[in-house]
């Protein structure tokens, strides 16, 4: 079984590179929130949970989950990872008829054409060597 956790850009540090928290997803009053996977879960009585300590708001934006696969060197990948194929070019992972998927560019077409192929059939040739939100130039012709 897939393991199911999400990444996403922490909000309110400015720095050139951007902070990535990883963990659960959870959305609440229009605000968006990673639970980090080394989060602590308070039990009041009864066992009742009654608090998490170990979130950040991150930017929704920038909120990607996991795919359950890894690439050629084990990184994990996630939604709008840029994957350098083995043909030298970038896809990008997306969601696509209920599958993940590399949205690749095709040169071939003289106008704007993607193909999309099965991100599991081609795992263990790529790498994933950025995303959309911190390497958006991997992308552009």
């Amino acid at each position: 079984m897939r393991e199911i956790k999400f990444r996403g850009v922490v909000k309110g540090i400015d720095t050139p590179k951007k902070r990535w928290a990883y963990g659960y997803y959870y959305q609440v009053g229009g605000k968006h929130y990673i639970i980090l996977d080394d989060a602590l879960i308070e039990e009041g009585e009864y066992g009742m949970s009654c608090g998490i300590i170990g979130f950040v708001e991150v930017h929704p934006e920038t909120v990607g989950q996991f795919t359950g696969l890894h690439d050629k060197n084990g990184k994990e990948g996630c939604r709008d990872d840029i994957a350098l194929c083995s043909d030298g070019e970038y896809g990008l992972v997306v969601w696509k008829d209920a599958g993940w998927y590399l949205k690749k560019r095709s040169k071939s077409h003289t106008e704007e054409y993607y193909s999309y192929i099965d991100l599991s059939y081609c795992i263990g040739t790529l790498e994933f060597v950025g995303d959309v939100h911190s390497k958006p130039e991997l992308l552009k012709d």
